[in-house]
């Protein structure tokens, strides 16, 4: 379905200047009051504004780069419901990069069919990676050109969801000379199971998990063994805090990894993460890592949409 099919010159807000989130939000599902989809349901402005809000405060949906898509799912909802919003300020959207927003997409879908929501959200952004076409839709004052413009891009939602659709960004950088005691405390304090390791370009060079930090903790011939219940008095991590509290990530780190390219379906990275085990799944662009999925980002953006 071309993405301009979706949405109307009514829902099309151009210069827009709201003074906080709430504004915002109220004032697009009150455009989206005349889509067809929120008309046949029957659904209330203030209920929508609410189960909107509602979601923003259990997960910013600021993506990044100056985007954000607000949203919610309804039972009464049969089809979706989906309002632009091009800002004449950027707004503090407390979103994960600290970047302002200005271009704001809010999708109203069926509680039975979410992923639909999330093609449009994917599909937005794709559009607007296109800096012809976002500059082009930036640069018109007029809602009805912005539809034209929505419709000669040929933008389509009936595509697969790709990684770069769902990945979240790398939160630091580890280099193979951190510190592991470093990395720890990074794991700790943003609560991933592992961590890539890169070089000085951004290319991914290995990676290290909580597994690998709990198994130099233990001594090799415990990891044979189908039960310790025997043994009572052993301290699992005094090899680490005697032998690895200095060590390096680069001493550390293991290259079995799972790397997948920013187009890689979501069944393959269900696949990874559940068939093969892996713990996270790098995304990359040639070799520089660009993004990071674990089950707790297909989770969050797909299942608990």
């Amino acid at each position: 379905m071309n993405l301009a099919n979706l949405i109307s010159v009514d829902s099309i807000l151009v210069g827009a200047e709201p003074n906080d989130k709430r504004e915002l939000f109220e004032t697009m599902v009150n455009a989206l009051s005349t889509s067809p989809a929120v008309k046949h349901s029957g659904l209330d402005q203030n209920y929508i504004l609410d189960a909107v809000i509602k979601r923003e405060k259990s997960s910013n949906t600021g993506v990044g780069n100056g985007y954000a898509f607000p949203h919610a799912k309804f039972s009464a909802l049969h089809g979706l419901a989906v309002s632009m919003a091009f800002l004449q300020k950027p707004l503090d959207y407390g979103a994960s990069d600290q970047m302002p927003v200005n271009i704001v997409c809010m999708v109203l879908a069926p509680e039975k069919n979410p992923t639909m929501a999330l093609k449009v959200m994917s599909q937005t952004i794709r559009l607007f990676s296109d800096r012809r076409i976002k500059e082009s839709i930036l640069s018109v004052h007029d809602s009805r050109m912005v539809l034209n413009l929505l419709m000669e891009s040929g933008a389509s939602s009936d595509i697969p969801i790709m990684a770069r659709d769902i990945m979240n960004p790398p939160l630091f950088d580890v280099r193979r000379d951190t510190p592991l005691p470093e990395v720890i405390r990074l794991m700790a304090e943003k609560h991933l199971s592992a961590v890539p390791v890169v070089d000085e370009h951004g290319n991914i060079v290995g990676h290290i998990t909580g597994a690998r930090l709990f198994q130099l903790g233990m001594p090799e011939f415990m990891t044979r063994l189908k039960s310790v219940s025997f043994i009572c008095e052993f301290e699992p991590f005094e090899k680490y805090f005697f032998e690895k509290s200095h060590a390096l990530a680069g001493e550390v780190m293991t290259g079995d990894f799972c790397a997948m390219s920013t187009v890689a379906t979501l069944l393959e990275i269900v696949h990874a993460l559940t068939t093969r085990n892996y713990p996270m799944i790098y995304v990359v662009d040639g070799n520089q890592l660009v993004g990071m999925i674990d089950q707790g980002t297909v989770l969050e953006q797909i299942i608990n949409f």
